[in-house]
């Protein structure tokens, strides 16, 4: 298992992103045409939403495996909303290069 990840973001056009990362996987993170994208990936918070899926599914799985369940199908859904922190405030302090 690997203890260190690097991750490269790479500003393509608006406030759209390419990521890459070390072991050759590919992203893009975008946001919708009415605030300013093209739609063409992911929302970066809609990424964190797939992480922590990706984690507990990740985690539980083999939790099942190992107490030997018959595991014919496994589905999460895991729901985010911004709190706190109105739309402007966000693009204040995530300003492209």
């Amino acid at each position: 298992m690997a203890t260190e990840m690097d991750v490269r973001a790479t500003w393509a056009t608006e406030w759209q992103f390419e990521i890459d990362d070390d072991s050759g996987h590919h992203i893009t993170l975008d946001v919708d045409e009415q605030e300013g994208g093209h739609n063409a990936g992911f929302r970066p918070m809609g990424m964190l939403l797939v992480a922590l899926a990706g984690c507990m599914g990740m985690s539980v799985l083999p939790i099942l495996l190992k107490k030997r369940q018959q595991v014919t199908g496994y589905e999460l859904h895991v729901h985010g909303a911004p709190e706190g922190v109105h739309r402007d405030q966000h693009r204040a302090h995530c300003q492209r290069p």
